[in-house]
């Protein structure tokens, strides 16, 4: 493992840590927001003023103060998104190993089909595949010299799939999976002869294909090189999210969509707004009701002839409104009347509207080939359209595709003992004064107290981050103890152990108030009277007092032992308080504002407590965008940390940029970029070049992608002019990020040249202009600026030393990085082994 292998995991290890602290706050930030500011109306006699609201637009516009119920940009998605974990993607195995590059994907199989996904213009996937080469010549195909595999022209209505021909290409050439691969092709050319979705005979295609995801398993077995385990079970993974989708769209088909009666549906959707009105009437803020409702929007759309997209906009709002989890429990509970579900239903008829299946498996295959982002928007505007359908079979198939083409694009899995071992050190001791009643004695002196530290346990959970928190430390005190005539002189010392819970789940953060338990053991060290100076009296006074002290000693200890179990809770509490209240400040302020500012929606898909690891699935999307489509990587066992994190996490982020069609000079679209992310005070780079005015395309101004063991960073641009003269449109400019480590020190850095060209359908750039274009986009994609991906708290934190990446792989658009605890080593001679491995030299801390 090499020194800039080992180091590079990271700037993931803080991505971790930043996601960990948005699970655990983010329920409670989102809970925070006052339900005035959010325009949730709350159930008590309090007026509130009217709000109307700008349906196209989904913005409030208030008619008198500032009140308005929330737009649909700032709800949550909709609701009824189960537990997303497809088959296979949670047993997939990376063929990469840390240090070994992924290998590129091969070329298509066969040139463009008659019913193939037109690509949208864009530039190439990947930059092996088209490089822009000194000499400015077109690069030269690779001429395969193993027999290929072809599959016929698709002429039917299921789509031809790009992705599973690419997989059935691969497997063609391996002897163990060729007969696998030909009759996958052979069923593939069956489906796409096939030309009305309900035919009969496409069951029994589902059937077979189903039949060979059976059989991959003994293929599989019998396979000895992971990497072809690897593609087979790739290709499996698609091949499967791909038969439950089509079966589902099979069986809608089989049935039909019903024709509805509009007349019919605007009749039952007056008597359901005449009911809640009725239902809203006695209340004192029935008018913000109506707002929230737009109950005087959906009256117009009742009355008026309106298009189905009008009615497909309101009913989109009322239906998030209905089922945002930012409503309380009083108002959940007022919304649960049989008014509002029959009001529901019918917003749920308004949302229905006919599907054109065989565009939307279009739609879905062109995305995974190309990524475009208005194709995106459109698959997961009808995801949304789906899952709200009052047809439970159009539920179930919105609901297939939340599973695999928005699933959690981050997964962050961290182990209890790397909890423990970043748990700040304990306090030092606390000393203060003792003045106290104990048994109706009066105690005063001073005590002394010492905290062992803090500890953590995990307690296993299958659908809740759950922590014990544990406390243990002792109390030393030297006390006196005054009652009547006599003082009693103690020595004592107690020990405690205090415990407290956190629970994390969808709806929020809880924590248990915390419970003590103490033991204590005090011995007399003296005693005097106010009679000592008599020596009859003084004697018996003395016996009195020490046949008292032993009869209350018990009680005494009970009581002194529930006094330090109180004081050692109650200090707990308030720490966990405070550390909670800074963490919650912080999150919103770096966090949870830039994420608003940029409309994505922190998701979080699962979370799971296993007995040594809290696992922490989550997604980061808009309401029309997507999100993970392929199997992640798995982590080792042995990982103390472990994050995977797709490119969608970073393509959702750049979209909302609004980059498309912005014109503006280089120094602007730095300063917007850094408001956007909430770093304003970022300085411009000093060599940035001047005078120089960018638009970007229209269409996929900035792609991320996460690929054959890089990041590729491609821009689009419509027009790029110099002041000084100069103007250059329709281009397309990439470059290459590789990781660079010194020392601990991870950073991003350009390898290479920058690859250029004129976008499709253009005409190519001159030698002049590639040279001149060059001369700009190497300074402003400057090697010299790095991006730091590690901050120096974790390059200095000496509890983190021994430890060593055990995973760092970039494949099929998934980060996948892992830590564990660095292998014992074996010097032999001038050679290490490490494992079962041997290195010509230790790794390099």
């Amino acid at each position: 493992m090499t020194k800039s292998s080992r180091a590079s995991i990271w700037p993931y290890v803080c991505s971790a840590c930043c996601l960990l602290v948005l699970c655990a706050i983010a329920p409670r930030a989102w809970q925070s927001l006052e339900p005035l500011r959010r325009g949730f109306p709350e159930l008590r006699p309090t007026p509130r003023p009217a709000v109307s609201v700008d349906v196209a637009s989904a913005e409030p516009r208030n008619t008198a103060e500032p009140l308005a119920p929330p737009s649909l940009s700032e709800l949550l998605p909709p609701p009824r998104i189960r537990e997303m974990r497809p088959p296979v993607a949670e047993r997939f195995e990376s063929a990469a190993s840390p240090t070994t590059e992924v290998r590129p994907s091969p070329p298509l199989l066969t040139g463009p089909q008659p019913n193939t996904p037109t690509r949208p213009p864009q530039p190439a996937a990947s930059a092996h595949s088209q490089v822009d080469p000194p000499t400015d010549e077109p690069p030269t195909a690779e001429v395969p010299k193993e027999p290929q595999l072809l599959l016929p022209a698709n002429t039917g209505c299921w789509p031809y799939s790009t992705v599973l021909a690419n997989g059935l290409h691969e497997l063609f050439q391996v002897a163990e999976t060729r007969d696998w691969a030909l009759a996958l092709r052979d069923e593939l050319d069956a489906v796409g002869r096939i030309t009305v979705l309900s035919a009969p005979e496409f069951q029994d295609r589902l059937d077979a294909m189903q039949q060979l995801v059976g059989d991959a398993d003994s293929v599989d077995r019998g396979l000895t090189s992971l990497q072809t385990r690897t593609l087979l079970r790739r290709t499996v993974y698609d091949l499967v999210k791909r038969l439950q989708l089509w079966r589902k769209v099979y069986e809608i088909a089989l049935r039909g969509d019903p024709m509805r009666d509009v007349r019919r549906d605007d009749e039952l959707m007056r008597q359901a707004l005449s009911a809640v009105e009725q239902r809203l009437q006695p209340l004192h803020d029935s008018q913000a009701w109506r707002s929230f409702l737009l109950l005087d929007e959906t009256w117009r759309l009742t009355h008026d002839d309106h298009s189905p997209v009008s009615r497909q906009e309101v009913a989109s709002v009322v239906l998030t409104r209905l089922d945002s989890p930012q409503l309380t429990d009083v108002q959940q509970r007022f919304l649960a009347a049989a008014e509002f579900a029959a009001l529901r239903w019918q917003h749920r008829l308004w949302v229905s509207q006919p599907v054109d299946y065989p565009y939307l498996l279009e739609l879905l295959e062109r995305h995974e080939q190309w990524g475009d982002d208005q194709d995106e928007a459109a698959v997961a505007q009808q995801s949304r359209m789906l899952l709200w359908s009052p047809d439970e079979r159009r539920v179930e198939l919105g609901e297939l595709l939340e599973a695999h083409w928005r699933n959690a694009n981050v997964r962050v899995a961290v182990s209890g003992e790397l909890i423990n071992r970043l748990l700040p050190p304990p306090p030092p001791g606390m000393q203060q004064p003792v003045n106290d009643r104990i048994r109706g004695a009066r105690v005063f002196g001073r005590s002394e107290a010492h905290t062992d530290g803090l500890f953590v346990r995990l307690l296993p959970d299958r659908t809740r981050l759950r922590l014990g928190l544990e406390a243990r430390g002792l109390v030393a005190s030297e006390t006196a103890a005054a009652s009547g005539p006599v003082r009693i002189f103690n020595e004592g010392l107690a020990r405690f152990r205090v415990r407290k819970s956190l629970t994390i789940d969808h709806s929020g953060m809880s924590a248990s108030q915390a419970e003590g338990e103490a033991d204590s053991n005090t011995v007399m060290t003296g005693m005097e009277t106010e009679y000592d100076g008599y020596p009859l009296v003084g004697a018996l006074v003395r016996s009195i007092a020490m046949q008292q002290a032993e009869i209350e000693s018990g009680p005494a200890k009970w009581e002194v032992e529930q006094k330090v179990a109180a004081q050692a809770s109650q200090r707990l509490d308030e720490a966990v308080q405070q550390k909670l209240i800074a963490a919650e400040r912080d999150f919103q302020q770096k966090v949870l504002l830039p994420l608003r500012r940029l409309d994505l929606d922190p998701a979080p898909i699962e979370m799971q407590t296993t007995a040594e690891r809290l696992i922490v699935r989550y997604r980061l999307a808009g309401d029309d965008q997507l999100a993970a489509y392929t199997p992640r990587p798995q982590a080792p066992s042995n990982s103390l940390i472990s994050l995977q994190l797709h490119q969608s996490v970073v393509n959702n982020s750049a979209s909302k940029l609004n980059l498309a069609g912005r014109r503006a000079t280089l120094e602007e679209h730095f300063r917007a970029l850094a408001d956007a992310i909430g770093r304003p005070e970022a300085e411009i780079p000093e060599d940035m070049p001047q005078g120089i005015t960018v638009e970007f395309a229209r269409r996929d101004p900035l792609k991320i992608e996460f690929v054959d063991g890089r990041v590729l960073l491609t821009m689009r641009f419509a027009e790029i002019s110099a002041k000084g003269g100069g103007r250059w449109t329709n281009f397309w400019v990439r470059g290459e990020y590789v990781p660079e480590v010194d020392g601990l020190q991870a950073t991003l850095a350009r390898e290479g040249i920058v690859y250029l060209d004129s976008l499709e359908g253009h005409p190519r750039l001159t030698l002049g202009e590639r040279f001149a274009l060059r001369s700009i986009f190497t300074k402003v994609l400057s090697k010299k600026q790095k991006l730091q991906l590690m901050p120096e708290k974790i390059q200095t934190n000496e509890k983190l030393q021994d430890l060593w990446i055990s995973q760092f792989v970039i494949e099929d658009g998934w980060i996948g990085a892992a830590l564990a605890p660095e292998p014992v080593r074996r010097h032999l001679g001038d050679r290490v082994q490490i494992g079962g491995l041997e290195a010509s030299s230790p790794p390099r801390r």
